[in-house]
């Protein structure tokens, strides 16, 4: 990063997965996917197997040496299909308010979850082994203006993300189509 900071984003090709019908269901519960679930229950598919493609669109944001001077390259969206775009200075500003666009247009009602993990010394990650299978701290419902905000206690390193899912078009690759979205980026010791 220069002095202002840098975004980085990626998007990534589909993957494929097949689950188990008890196994998708507790999935789609897990991700607050309702709507998906409702589907397969009412057209009886919820006792077959849940196939799935997948993709992911992570972005993250590295602070540069003056802090919130360069945030506003954080509050641009990436032009991702799925997005988490932060509203105000990831790094500094809590509640952190936080909007999800799904193809550019506010996605109402996604469930957006937050994960933290404690820095290492001079503000560098920890060892990815002991960051691995850490639970969510927090997580919120985007409002219908695709708006939600979490009060991110904690100094540290953070993962906010959520999961949309629709019907797959290509029925011979799978029966729905996820985006994963996440939005990664640490937070001080102090207020700075």
């Amino acid at each position: 990063p220069d002095d202002d900071g840098a975004l980085i984003a990626y998007q990534s090709n589909f993957a494929a997965i097949e689950l188990p019908a008890a196994e998708f269901d507790a999935y789609l519960r897990l991700e607050g996917l309702a709507g998906p679930r409702e589907v397969r229950q009412r057209s009886g598919a919820a006792a077959g197997a849940g196939r799935e493609r997948y993709a992911r669109c992570p972005k993250t944001w590295i602070a540069g040496a003056r802090p919130g001077r360069g945030a506003a390259r954080a509050l641009r969206p990436a032009g991702l299909p799925l997005e988490v775009v932060p509203l105000a200075d990831p790094g500094r500003v809590t509640p952190l308010p936080v909007r999800v666009l799904w193809r550019g247009r506010p996605l109402a009602g996604a469930l957006v979850r937050a994960w933290t993990s404690p820095l290492g010394s001079a503000w560098a990650p920890r060892d990815a082994a002991a960051r691995d299978s850490v639970g969510p701290s927090l997580e919120a419902r985007t409002d219908a203006r695709g708006e939600a905000r979490l009060s991110l206690p904690a100094a540290g390193e953070w993962l906010i993300g959520t999961v949309h899912m629709v019907p797959c078009a290509e029925r011979h690759e799978a029966d729905w189509e996820s985006w994963w979205a996440s939005l990664t980026f640490a937070r001080g010791t102090r207020e700075r």
